[in-house]
């Protein structure tokens, strides 16, 4: 019997997230018009440029493009989605299956996975528009080298980070939508100590501590293993909570 408890919930796992794959396939449109408009934000008005005069008369004018506002875009939408499908109106589809509310939690924490590492890679792959942009936009004949080239396991590298913090948003974005379904005051108390948060300044404030935990990690395998286990972390407290407001509510 527990084998085939276990196989029965798999294959509503498996049917739940196939649903939410057709279901919410908008969202991975609004992700390429959001990073669209992020690569024309990036070429045009997010331009960091640096000039230097030499003492012939040569004057030099460098400017620096990145998908960084990409990154940035779908982070932020990350988050916003994953919080968006713990309303109510989204949780109350999953009960066209014959379903639970972990199987239903399951599901689409899959489904968020999948569609974050869609957006990751997308916004990895940005940088080569950006350059091409920033290439045709400007007058070729006065740029002097355009950086194209990219190295493969460099670029596997940086698109497996974009990845992971893609999903380290979505995770937080699903956590924090949880804890906001046990109060609607949580509504106003997140936003406020996240920005609080990031306001405090000094050396041992969380924020700082996070930023040099994660980004500055130069071992791209810790790097990984810290990911990980802040995904476990963030989607197992989602789980353990969401079971716990099922018993509230009941």
């Amino acid at each position: 019997m527990m084998s085939l408890n276990k196989g029965s919930s798999v294959t509503i796992i498996g049917r739940l997230f196939r649903y939410k794959c057709k279901a919410y396939v908008e969202m991975l449109s609004s992700l390429l018009l959001l990073q669209l408009f992020a690569v024309l934000l990036s070429v045009t008005i997010m331009t960091s440029s640096t000039s230097t005069s030499f003492q012939d008369g040569l004057h030099l004018t460098m400017e620096n493009y990145s998908a960084d506002m990409v990154i940035v875009f779908t982070m932020i939408w990350g988050m916003f989605s994953a919080i968006n499908l713990t309303t109510r109106a989204y949780r109350e589809d999953d009960f066209l299956f014959v379903t639970n509310r972990f199987t239903s939690h399951v599901s689409t924490i899959l489904f968020l996975a999948a569609i974050s590492t869609v957006g990751g890679i997308t916004a990895a792959f940005s940088s080569f528009l950006v350059r091409v942009l920033a290439y045709y936009l400007n007058d070729p004949t006065v740029l002097i080298g355009t950086n194209m080239e990219v190295g493969a396991v460099l670029f596997i590298i940086g698109t497996a980070s974009t990845v992971f913090y893609v999903l380290m948003f979505t995770a937080a974005g699903y956590l924090a939508g949880i804890i906001i379904q046990w109060h609607q005051l949580f509504k106003l108390l997140l936003p406020a100590i996240i920005l609080g948060g990031l306001m405090l300044q000094g050396e041992n404030n969380t924020a700082a501590w996070l930023h040099d935990f994660f980004y500055l990690e130069s071992s791209f395998p810790i790097f990984a293993g810290k990911m990980l286990g802040a995904l476990l972390l963030l989607f197992g407290a989602a789980l353990l909570l969401a079971n716990r407001l099922e018993v509230k509510q009941g």
